[in-house]
């Protein structure tokens, strides 16, 4: 049976409901939101159903159901968990697909936490908490895709996988070549080969035009200062973010903020070439 659903992330999701929660006190318990898609952040073990697809829940998994799906769970005790209800555009032909699981592992804790901090800043910041969901449903429908075009018996996928995670975790911090090659386990220049097999570009290119298509995502839909969103990928040199996103995308930080007010689709390059 099919394991994905295709959603519209073309726009920002727009949040109904989200916090935490914690259920177990029956066995069984089964849900069904008919017009709101479905977001779980696990902190426990457990046996999910999902229109018929038997799936099993671990600590750090992320479960995410489209309107309509029936949710069936079954309880190990008490199960706290994350979650958001939400949204999202429905009417395109540019859809991508979201993985029903999410196992731990894929993207270390960076993103995990990232959903905490929205899940629970909603009340007091729904846009800060609906950008941060939209990064992240943009980056698990990535990892799917680039896990589906990848050999199953390709162990490399895993050296890959672990470096995307290490980056999209620290993201701000200055990392390079040798950080993400640390954490694979395999050499810089074993690394960048995998890269350019994978993406057509190196570990370092990879992680620039990642930094700058965040940067552009947060210029379009944010109202944060620009040295922020520097900051927050990586830049403390405001001139050297001018420069560095100019290079890629062609134009100054400030005026393509000014652009992108008139316009309904992002200017960000392909980090999957």
């Amino acid at each position: 049976m099919q394991e994905t659903r295709l959603a519209n992330l073309t726009e920002r999701p727009n949040i109904f409901q989200a916090g935490y929660g914690v259920h177990g006190a029956r066995k069984v318990e089964s849900y069904k939101m008919q017009n709101l898609w479905c977001l779980h952040l696990y902190d426990y073990e457990a046996d999910l159903e999902i229109d018929g697809v038997l799936l099993s829940i671990k600590k750090g998994s992320i479960s995410i159901a489209s309107p309509g799906s029936k949710l069936v769970y079954r309880y190990q005790g008490k199960s706290p968990h994350f979650f958001f209800h939400f949204t999202l555009k429905t009417e395109s032909d540019a859809e991508q697909p979201l993985p029903f699981i999410n196992q731990p592992g894929a993207f270390g804790t960076g993103l995990r936490v990232r959903l905490e901090n929205a899940a629970l800043q909603w009340t007091q910041n729904k846009l800060w908490s609906e950008i941060r969901l939209w990064d992240a449903l943009w980056a698990l429908s990535e990892q799917h895709i680039s896990q589906k075009d990848q050999p199953s018996w390709e162990p490399k996928f895993t050296a890959i996988t672990k470096a995307i995670g290490y980056i999209e975790k620290n993201l701000a911090l200055p990392i390079g070549l040798g950080d993400v090659a640390d954490i694979t386990g395999y050499s810089q220049n074993h690394l960048n080969r995998l890269f350019k097999k994978r993406f057509n570009q190196t570990v370092s290119s990879y992680i620039m035009l990642y930094r700058m298509n965040r940067a552009a995502h947060w210029l379009k839909h944010t109202n944060w200062p620009i040295k922020e969103i520097a900051h927050e990928v990586g830049f403390h040199d405001l001139h050297h973010f001018n420069k560095a996103f100019k290079r890629i995308h062609g134009i100054a930080p400030r005026n393509y903020r000014l652009l992108s007010a008139n316009t309904t689709e992002d200017n960000t390059q392909s980090v999957n070439q």
